[in-house]
């Protein structure tokens, strides 16, 4: 399986989110997230030769986040995710 579609799902009763996947990893993944408001979702992308976790947070969730790791945020729209590699 392509380590790109190596995704997790956090529900079986699951809605369409956008995750934009910074650094290189390209393009914008379609994943699925859980209907509630914090959404994790793990997966494996295979960069540079490491495998490394990609989490799905919601915008809330990351202003209580002092972590200095890349985000990049949509929106501010409850039902919108960010991402961060850690």
């Amino acid at each position: 399986m392509p380590a790109r579609s190596a995704i997790g799902l956090a529900s079986t009763r699951a809605r369409g989110c956008m995750v934009v996947l910074p650094g290189d990893a390209r393009g914008i993944e379609r994943v699925l997230g859980a209907q509630r408001a914090i959404v994790s979702i793990q997966c494996r992308l295979r960069m540079q030769g490491a495998l490394r976790r990609v989490e799905a947070l919601s915008a809330a969730c990351l202003r209580r986040s002092s972590r200095h790791d890349t985000v990049l945020s949509q929106s501010d729209g409850p039902m919108d995710t960010v991402s961060m590699i850690v």
